[in-house]
């Protein structure tokens, strides 16, 4: 006897569902460090996933083959869900085959820059200096030295180098345990490019700059990401009280005197919680990390509260988590059933969008 659309679509229906079940038990399994151990629980908790994907694509075939099917029109309820139930299948199979990459490999801490004569390098040369100009259009006038008072002038880090180091600090923080959303804060942001930036790597992204001048600016650019979470306002870096309330802190130097600086680093460290990722690009900070209770974790980018005991296991730890960040659920316009327990596991540890 020959099996009707329904029966088909109803034998889908159950294998979907087991296969969700299975894939959210299997899912459960994906938690960094991964060890061989680790590794070999992942895999084999999938197998039995990935035999009922096989079981349920074949079914997903036999519909394509029926004149019933042939005839119906685009828009009909069975042809829409077997286009779905084919989406379904390529999702699971797009995050299996990710799965697949991350328990075989880990990743290093930054990447190699290009070499000078690359494509690339040129690239990236050509995107720094839109970035430089565009940094020199938005700043205001240069505060009058009759009032400057130690602040440095508003001088963005090279902006190609800010990605790579806001790029680590995010692997760092869900290393040391921070959960997203994940808090950014630039101290002495100036016009706000840098906070722009982090608003690709961190859920909310804000700048604190003391110059009244530059906060509208900025304020107004981060404003262009549409984030309402996002924003600049006006403080004193030597007065704020708010640095524990961020999981990632940045500053580019910004006061010039010596003993000012160190003022700014004690209050930060002071107030920041432990596990708090620090972005220290200058070469005075990295004489004094120690003495914080601070580890670095490579190039200038520090962790709070951690001794050399826990460096290896969190270096470890950063090698399983991916860099790529996860794309606002409200733009996810169709379902992943299935799928989603799988794919919500790699978004967790940054390996999928």
């Amino acid at each position: 006897m020959f099996e009707t659309l329904d029966g088909i679509r109803k034998r889908a229906d159950k294998q979907e569902a087991d296969l969700l079940r299975l894939t959210q038990e299997a899912a459960a399994l994906i938690q960094p460090p991964f060890t061989p151990r680790q590794r070999l629980r992942i895999t084999d908790g999938f197998a039995k996933a990935h035999a009922m994907q096989q079981m349920l694509h074949i079914t997903w075939r036999e519909q394509l083959f029926m004149p019933a099917m042939l005839s119906l029109p685009f828009n009909h309820v069975d042809r829409v869900y077997f286009n779905g139930l084919s989406r379904r299948l390529s999702l699971w199979r797009d995050g299996y085959r990710i799965l697949s990459q991350v328990v075989r490999r880990r990743l290093p801490l930054t990447e190699r820059p290009p070499a000078d004569a690359s494509l690339v390098a040129g690239q990236l040369q050509a995107y720094e200096q839109a970035f430089y100009r565009l940094h020199d259009y938005l700043s205001p006038p240069r505060p009058d030295p009759d009032n400057w008072i130690g602040r440095h002038n508003d001088i963005p880090l090279p902006f190609t180098k800010s990605f790579r180091l806001m790029q680590l600090a995010r692997r760092a923080a869900l290393a040391s345990g921070r959960k997203a959303p994940l808090a950014f804060l630039d101290v002495g942001c100036g016009v706000g490019l840098k906070v722009f930036q982090a608003a690709e790597f961190f859920e909310i992204s804000r700048g604190l700059e003391y110059d009244a001048t530059r906060v509208p600016v900025a304020d107004g650019l981060t404003q262009h990401a549409r984030r309402t979470q996002d924003g600049v306002f006006q403080a004193d870096a030597l007065e704020f009280d708010g640095y524990g309330g961020y999981d990632v802190i940045y500053a580019y130097k910004p006061l010039a005197f010596e003993h000012l600086l160190i003022q700014m680093e004690q209050r930060i460290i002071d107030q920041a919680r432990p596990g708090t990722v620090l972005i220290m690009p200058y070469s005075e900070f990295v004489d004094r990390f120690e003495g914080y209770g601070c580890v670095r974790i490579e190039d200038f980018v520090y962790v709070t509260g951690r001794s050399q005991q826990d460096l290896k296991p969190l270096l470890r730890l950063i090698g399983d988590i991916g860099k790529r960040v996860p794309a606002d659920p409200a733009l996810r316009t169709f379902s992943e059933g299935f799928a989603k327990p799988l794919r919500d596991a790699l978004r967790v540890w940054g390996h999928l969008e």
